[in-house]
């Protein structure tokens, strides 16, 4: 794989990433576990990758934000990731970003 591409700019250097993420080969192995997901960890993620915060996606949702947080634990736990940032670029590189716009 290669290494993903350097910019000397940082205002495009999000997107060389984003763009660099999108194009890494699909493994059947993440698709698997993005099944394991309910419709509204699906939604929560999603508003993740977006980059609201617990309190927007609770409002955009209609939900507590302490569900928000418990619905963040479970689909960290179901990816196997460590963070929001890992959960973003999951959705980022699988393609979920695009299936709700």
């Amino acid at each position: 794989m290669s290494e993903p591409p350097q910019n000397s700019t940082s205002d495009n250097c999000l997107d060389c990433y984003l763009n660099f993420v999108r194009n890494i080969p699909k493994n059947s192995q993440p698709s698997l576990r993005l099944h394991k997901l309910t419709e509204r960890e699906r939604d929560v993620v999603i508003a993740l990758a977006r980059g609201l915060s617990n309190k927007e996606i609770a409002q955009e949702l209609d939900l507590a934000e302490s569900t928000i947080k418990i619905h963040i634990q479970g689909i960290l736990r179901k990816l196997h990731l460590t963070s929001r940032l890992q959960a973003a670029i999951f959705v980022v590189k699988h393609g979920l970003d695009k299936r709700n716009t």
